[in-house]
């Protein structure tokens, strides 16, 4: 039985609220989205510049005509015949330039965010199947470095909300914002590197891996952009029974997530209790918000793994000084019996499928598309793992259009 060491112990449900296709490689399934003007199918867009790259990226005028995560994924696919052509290591280079890679952070595990992003994007899809791809990852694993030094300092910031209005500011500026994804660029890649190891991981090779890891945490220990505890997502994210192989290492019980039971109006709410909880950095939240700020999308707070969207939206109502303690895996009855439904969306309601919540705070706002008014609630959400974000409902990897919620709800006066 798979069981997880370092925290991210217990997958809550996959709460990525938007269903999006796996883009098989080739260019007649992304023909199915019907969105020819975005899709770069022509070689030489992707080598504008002399080398191999994106033929968008989230500084172009173009991305900001994107509207949707389906219109973004499409933008983002490589051509077919290009996807043959290009050798592992300008693929690796090239999934390591990918707009949506902050993605891998909106799952509840780095797990299901690796996994969202292999499911959209076609290019990690062919990495991973490259024969060569394990030596490929490793040797740009190695030579990765990582500057102990950020450019951006953040530690003048005495209070969360200072911060997080710094990190606005840096989101709506492309010259700080190009700063900050440069310093932040070692956390993502690394976490990417590590992920597609542990993709690879054999009982063969393991001991290998994990004596890479180890070096590679050493300089994380000296390194600003990773400001928090675990340095290793690598062994954060192995199994136990390949990590008990190796003498150097030994499970540690005491990380395990726990299931635990709050009690509100005598009857019982099923939660789960992170006893290793993991801040994000801003390094983080940035490369995650970085692809949505032209779609509307602001950080309220960076958020931890300690608690998901559903806490967010519904333990506030009851549990206002402490929600952020706890997962709430499924949202009891005891809340929703408690509210009424609606058939339009109001502010202070809860928009809620089984995969998300958000709080609606402006009913009113529309977004154009087609040239045509579409209802889109703003709404505060947290976004799995990650910060919490105000956007417009459909905004981002669990963005919820509204034909595909369930119900909206309130709770007598929802708490600011």
């Amino acid at each position: 039985m798979k069981r997880k060491i370092l925290g991210f112990t217990i997958i809550l449900s996959w709460i990525l609220g938007r269903s999006v296709k796996s883009y098989i490689v080739g260019d007649a399934d992304l023909q199915e989205l019907s969105m020819p003007d975005i899709i770069y199918n022509d070689e030489a867009d992707w080598y504008s510049s002399g080398k191999v790259e994106f033929a968008i990226n989230i500084f172009d005028d173009e991305w900001k005509d994107l509207h949707t995560q389906e219109e973004m994924i499409a933008a983002c696919q490589i051509p077919d015949k290009l996807l043959r052509k290009l050798t592992t290591h300008d693929l690796l280079k090239l999934t390591e330039a990918y707009p949506l890679l902050g993605n891998i952070y909106t799952g509840n595990t780095i797990e299901e965010g690796f996994q969202y992003v292999i499911d959209s994007f076609n290019g990690l899809q062919e990495l991973l199947k490259r024969e060569d791809c394990l030596k490929v990852v490793c040797e740009e694993y190695d030579n990765l470095i990582i500057p102990e030094k950020q450019v951006i300092d953040y530690s003048g910031y005495q209070t969360e909300e200072d911060l997080v209005a710094y990190i606005n500011e840096i989101l709506e500026d492309d010259y700080m914002l190009k700063i900050a994804l440069q310093d932040s660029e070692p956390i993502i890649v690394c976490d990417l590197l590590e992920m597609i190891m542990l993709n690879k991981t054999t009982d063969d090779n393991v001991g290998i891996l994990l004596e890479n890891v180890v070096d590679k945490a050493s300089e994380k220990e000296k390194a600003e952009c990773f400001g928090f505890e675990n340095k290793s997502l690598y062994i954060s994210e192995l199994e136990e029974n390949m990590l008990s192989q190796v003498s150097a290492y030994v499970v540690m019980e005491n990380y395990v997530d726990t299931p635990a039971k709050l009690y509100w109006k005598g009857k019982a709410i099923d939660v789960v209790v992170m006893n290793n909880p993991r801040e994000n950095t801003p390094g983080e939240v940035e490369q995650i918000l970085k692809e949505y700020v032209s779609q509307g999308a602001k950080l309220v707070s960076l958020g931890s793994n300690k608690y998901n969207c559903h806490s967010y939206a519904w333990l506030r109502l009851a549990f206002p000084n402490t929600y952020d303690d706890y997962c709430l895996n499924i949202v009891p009855n005891i809340f929703m019996d408690k509210c009424k439904k609606f058939n339009e969306p109001h502010k202070q309601s809860i928009a809620y499928k089984a995969q998300h919540s958000a709080v609606i705070v402006d009913e009113t706002n529309k977004r154009i598309e087609h040239d045509k008014p579409i209802l889109d609630p703003i709404v505060k959400a947290k976004w799995g793992n990650g910060p919490v974000v105000k956007a417009p409902m459909s905004v981002g990897p669990m963005g919820m259009e509204l034909g595909e919620v369930y119900g909206y709800y309130y709770y007598g006066t929802f708490p600011k």
